[in-house]
């Protein structure tokens, strides 16, 4: 009854024949899928310009990162000045949006999948769109991972500050090796981030007496053991 069937044909011998991609664990397979089981998060949207009454807590669908994205599991995200001109509608001709927008740039979190160099359970923190929610999608090339001694509560509050300053040092002024800059406000978020960086050693802080102290100007060398302002106005750094 059988003999008209045709015989089965040679068993194929690897997955990848069958895919055309390479065989995977489960736990590879779990972290590349997980946004697929996640669901629904919180995310701080506008859906209208406005005061900061027109910000909403929604529930919306977990993001699916693309080819190239990390998933992250949100920390923290900081807020600047720019970005209530955003939320106003003040910048619409420079950083046009498409409402309903999820607001938040500077994201610190945990990677739920990973792409490029970074896996799972890696701390990063980067410039971003969508950061204020639960989950918040990123290429992975616009993350770095956190330094492990830095809380990610804190870590969120580096990318605005951080790229502007070097942005401004290294890619505009193009500052080398043994050049001498002069930070006027080196107490503020982008002025003080050069004085950390190991490339720039600060030589003397600076801070203007009061109005009926004579000259000269205080100043102080600082160093792990001496007392330093807490607001230096200026810093001389050399590279």
């Amino acid at each position: 009854m059988l003999h008209g069937l045709a015989e089965p044909g040679p068993a194929t011998m690897t997955v990848e024949e069958v895919t055309g991609a390479p065989a995977s664990t489960f736990e590879t397979w779990a972290s590349e899928h997980t946004a697929d089981f996640l669901g629904t998060m919180r995310a701080a949207r506008i859906h209208e310009y406005g005061d900061a009454s027109v910000i909403s807590l929604d529930e919306v669908a977990v993001p699916k990162p693309g080819p190239g994205e990390v998933l992250i599991r949100v920390a923290a995200t900081s807020f600047n000045p720019s970005e209530v001109g955003l939320r106003m509608g003040l910048l619409q001709d420079v950083l046009g949006v498409t409402l309903p927008h999820t607001l938040g740039w500077e994201v610190a979190g945990t990677v739920v999948t990973g792409a490029g160099d970074l896996a799972p359970g890696d701390r990063v923190f980067g410039l971003i769109d969508g950061a204020a929610a639960e989950y918040a999608v990123a290429k992975a090339s616009m993350l770095a991972r956190a330094p492990e001694r830095i809380p990610l509560a804190d870590a969120a509050a580096v990318p605005v500050a951080g790229l502007t300053a070097w942005q401004a040092v290294f890619e505009h002024a193009r500052v080398g090796r043994g050049s001498r800059v002069l930070i006027n406000g080196a107490g503020g978020g982008v002025g003080c981030s050069p004085c950390g960086w190991p490339s720039m050693r600060a030589r003397t802080w600076w801070r203007p007496p009061a109005r009926a102290a004579p000259p000269p100007y205080g100043r102080w060398a600082p160093t792990r053991s001496s007392t330093t302002p807490a607001l230096p106005c200026q810093a001389a750094t050399t590279c």
